[in-house]
């Protein structure tokens, strides 16, 4: 009977050498100057091929990688829901002071014959009246 690390040990050996563990990519150049990849080059091109070395392997589920997808784009789009909420509060709270202001300045401000008839109509007489004496202190 052999020892149990003995059969580990040529399982790791059998898996490490096997083609879906260690595929080679090459890329080659055909004389039309179209790029092709492959696991081998044609023997014309075998002289000009470059073996391809992937930098990372996907070997996430790819129901997985959706999901993760998905994700990312939820977040994206609370974002910028939540940015398009804050520029909304702003501009929001930029036209109420803005307003504060105008009003603080119109308050300040003394009323002219011309704002008068503006401000009262001629069915309100009383206070059109009371605003053209006002009017005219201030002249």
């Amino acid at each position: 009977m052999k020892p149990p690390f003995l059969n580990i040990l040529l399982i790791l050996t059998f898996t490490a050498n096997s083609p879906v563990t260690r595929s080679e990519i090459v890329k080659w150049v055909d004389e039309n100057g179209k790029v092709h990849y492959g696991n081998s080059a044609p023997a014309e091109y075998s002289d000009a091929a470059e073996e391809v070395i992937l930098d990372e392997i996907n070997t996430v589920a790819p129901e997985a990688d959706v999901r993760q997808q998905n994700r990312l784009h939820y977040n994206k789009l609370r974002q910028q829901d939540r940015e398009a909420e804050l520029a909304k509060r702003r501009a929001a709270e930029a036209a109420a002071e803005t307003n504060n202001k105008a009003a603080d300045s119109s308050e300040n401000q003394k009323p002219t014959r011309e704002m008068c008839r503006d401000m009262f109509g001629p069915n309100d007489v009383a206070e059109r009246t009371a605003c053209f004496k006002q009017a005219a202190e201030n002249q």
